[in-house]
């Protein structure tokens, strides 16, 4: 099952990789894509700031529904009428109606921010077992579900410096364990050496990536398309 809640780490790109190439920590489209269109419900984010929340809503903002604002009379010659351009915003809102209405972020994605204590409370709603005063025909006590809030408490904690600590887990009063909010990634897989030169094609295909952004092991999707040896990335 597809978690619910993330918290997003204090550096969430990641340059173990090497200088001009990373990793982002804070990439959560899919998984909020997964738990609203299979499962029907929210991701939670667990966020440091109100800036850090700011930033992700005006990416989600932008890559699920589009700029707030479209004016596609740029890309047409002056002169043409407004009925001779599409319709982009309409288009986008033909595609943006799920179970007969307009989908919105909050039907995504919900955030939790730590305070300034560097707590931060989620609450669940969660079904449990009790049992009734009702019997059955065997005269046993009849057992209902019931809908109880649970809470859980994240702790932040500084371990050293430059925003290295970790987030203590805390449920009924128990610490339950802790979690580091560094990111180790596992290192790149070393290139296999190329003995022979390559000779570009008339007409062909090379696949740098067929892996996706979850994949710290992969290459991310990537092609070169060669076209009378010319290659297009």
């Amino acid at each position: 099952m597809v978690p619910e809640f993330f918290v997003v780490p204090t550096i969430s790109f990641v340059r173990q990789l090497g200088p001009n190439i990373g990793m982002n920590m804070a990439e959560f489209e899919f998984p909020a894509y997964c738990n609203f269109f299979f499962y029907r419900r929210r991701v939670t984010l667990i966020v440091s700031s109100v800036e850090v929340e700011d930033r992700i809503r005006k990416v989600f903002q932008e890559t699920l529904f589009g700029p707030d604002k479209i004016d596609v009379k740029q890309d047409f010659p002056l002169g043409t009428r407004d009925e001779d351009m599409p319709d982009l915003q309409k288009e986008l809102d033909y595609f943006r109606v799920f179970d007969g209405k307009l989908m919105q972020l909050e039907d995504l994605i919900t955030f939790i921010v730590f305070d300034q204590n560097g707590i931060a409370k989620i609450t669940k709603e969660v079904d449990v077992d009790v049992v009734s005063d009702e019997t059955d025909e065997e005269g046993k006590k009849i057992k209902k579900k019931e809908k109880q809030s649970k809470e859980v408490f994240l702790q932040w904690r500084t371990k050293g410096e430059h925003d290295d600590g970790e987030y203590i887990i805390i449920q009924d009063n128990f610490n339950c364990g802790s979690v580091c909010d560094s990111i180790k990634l596992p290192d790149p897989p070393i290139p296999a050496q190329v003995t022979t030169v390559f000779e570009p094609p008339l007409f062909g295909v090379t696949v740098l990536g067929n892996s996706h952004g979850f994949d710290p092991t992969g290459r991310t999707s990537g092609y070169v398309l060669w076209l009378s040896k010319v290659g297009t990335l």
